[in-house]
């Protein structure tokens, strides 16, 4: 069972992103695991150069502010689903459809 869908926006605390950055910043790493070579890339899990890459784009390049609007510009919904005998929110977006649904 739905209830009917209704406008979200959006937005996360800045103390929530602040965190994220705080934790980011003190980010202890692994020493690396063996066999990264060519031959045995990823076998022990995500390589430890791929992940400092990956750490440091969010750390110093992602900008969740510009993420959060371009999620917000879509049409974003919210309605309550049924869940055994729990409602749960759910969340979504319906970008390239009519803004004006009827549900």
């Amino acid at each position: 069972m739905l209830t009917a869908p209704t406008p979200f926006r959006l937005q996360i605390a800045a103390s929530a992103i602040d965190d994220l950055y705080d934790r980011l910043a003190r980010t202890r790493w692994p020493d690396e695991a063996p066999d990264q070579t060519a031959e045995g890339h990823w076998r022990y899990g995500t390589p430890k150069y791929w992940l400092q890459h990956l750490h440091q784009y969010w750390l110093a390049e992602f900008d969740w502010r510009e993420q959060e609007a371009r999620l917000t510009s879509t049409c974003t919904l919210s309605t309550q689903v049924l869940k055994g005998l729990t409602q749960s929110p759910c969340y979504f977006c319906t970008a390239g459809q009519d803004q004006s649904l009827n549900f």
